[in-house]
Formats: structure tokens, C-alpha cells, sequence
């Protein structure tokens, strides 16, 4: 019998096309992932310095089989090597 074939999509929020699109591209290039879907101008309400925020950002959703995540799970996870391209750091990893 064959085993289920593991996938994983991760979801991701940034704060504008430009990020969104160098984020998919590191991941693309870095063979991280299959696809990614980048949604624009979606709202978004969030904790921010203490206080409730609302914005708009870019969704992706990023696909593949067994991709590595790193902190799979967790709020702020994103693929491992996304975590170092200093492109954009959530507001939860930088401990805000």
C-alpha cells in the first residue's frame, strides 16, 4: 500500500504587493514550494503596541509537498529560509 503524500500550505500576510511577490520569489527560487497564490488588499484587524489596528495587506498562500516550515504551527511561522531574507519581519517575531 502507498503512503499519503504530504503536503503543506502555508499561509502568510504582507504589508504590500512588493513584499508579498519578493517573498514568493525567495521561496520559488529556494525550491520551497510549488506555488504561491498572492491575494491583494485583503483587511486585516490585529493587535499592534498594545492596541487593536485594522489594514490592508497581500495573503499568500504558499504550497508544496513536505515543505519546510520551521515553527510549523505557530503564529508567525513561514518557510525556514523566508525567516533570514530580511525582507519582512511580522510584528510577532519582532516580539511586538
Amino acid at each position: 500500500m502507498k503512503s499519503a503524500a504530504k503536503f503543506a500550505i502555508v499561509l502568510v500576510t504582507a504589508p504590500n504587493l512588493k513584499i508579498a511577490r519578493a517573498l514568493a520569489q525567495a521561496a520559488l527560487h529556494a525550491r520551497l514550494i510549488a506555488c504561491a497564490n498572492l491575494i491583494p488588499k485583503i483587511e486585516s484587524h490585529y493587535w499592534w503596541q498594545g492596541k487593536i489596528e485594522s489594514g490592508t495587506e497581500v495573503f499568500a498562500g504558499f504550497e508544496n509537498a513536505e515543505v519546510k516550515t520551521g515553527r510549523a504551527g505557530k503564529t508567525g511561522s513561514r518557510p525556514a529560509s523566508l525567516r533570514h531574507t530580511g525582507v519582512y519581519r511580522p510584528a510577532v517575531e519582532r516580539g511586538e
